[in-house]
């Protein structure tokens, strides 16, 4: 179960990045005969671009994609993803439309707010192990970590999903975090949703994450 305990350390990551990027005074639409593209200063927008609470994407070229799937999220004629059913390595995620995303080491993190309260996910191989293996197993590398306290266990469902629900505090150079971990497996694989918030998660975003996974479903 090596791998598996490189999931869970895995994400913890996102805890590590809290700052978000401002959007430039002087930036501005423009468009020709071609399409659209987002000026910043002398620049271009390329790639993921959050303009006035909505996501865009620039190809290489600063052109904006419209009517198409990047990365497995739908853009309308428009240009922009507000929330519509996403889909990739056979699952399906509805992400809140005012959440966030940024991009850390390729894995897609979502920011709840301001202050750093983030949204990561993690897939890895199950290599055959059952559901209840697998779920044995993490509570068990969970409870024997030193650096986390107040561990909380609970086996739940979401959109009739089986969930292993983990709930702690973990400090972070100097810095105490709650965390929920949230673990579905599906087809051989293992997804693990993972909540942060500096201090104490708030009830309204948890409510928020909770939402969330009450939108997935699996391609069989």
């Amino acid at each position: 179960m090596v791998k598996l305990k490189k999931l869970i350390a895995g994400s913890l990551i996102a805890v590590s990045v809290l700052a978000i990027t401002p959007i430039s005074a002087s930036a501005e639409w423009k468009n020709d005969s071609t399409g659209w593209w987002y000026t910043e200063g002398g620049s271009y927008s390329t790639g993921w671009k959050k303009i006035e609470g909505k996501w865009y994407y620039f190809y290489a070229s600063g052109y904006m994609a419209k009517n198409t799937v990047i990365d497995g999220y739908v853009l309308s004629n428009n240009g922009d993803w507000t929330g519509l059913e996403t889909k990739s390595d056979k699952i399906s995620v509805s992400y809140p439309s005012n959440w966030t995303k940024t991009t850390l080491k390729g894995a897609d993190i979502y920011y709840l707010d301001n202050q750093g309260t983030n949204v990561n996910l993690v897939i890895d191989g199950m290599k055959g192990y059952s559901e209840e293996v697998y779920f044995n197993s993490a509570e068990t590398y969970i409870k024997n970590r030193s650096d986390i306290n107040n561990l909380q266990i609970k086996e739940r469902k979401f959109n009739n999903n089986n969930a292993l629900t983990l709930n702690y505090y973990y400090n972070f150079k100097g810095v105490d975090v709650q965390v929920e971990q949230v673990m579905i497996c599906n087809s051989n694989k293992a997804y693990l949703f993972t909540l942060m918030q500096r201090g104490k998660i708030s009830d309204e975003n948890m409510t928020s994450f909770e939402s969330m996974l009450n939108t997935i479903k699996f391609a069989y």
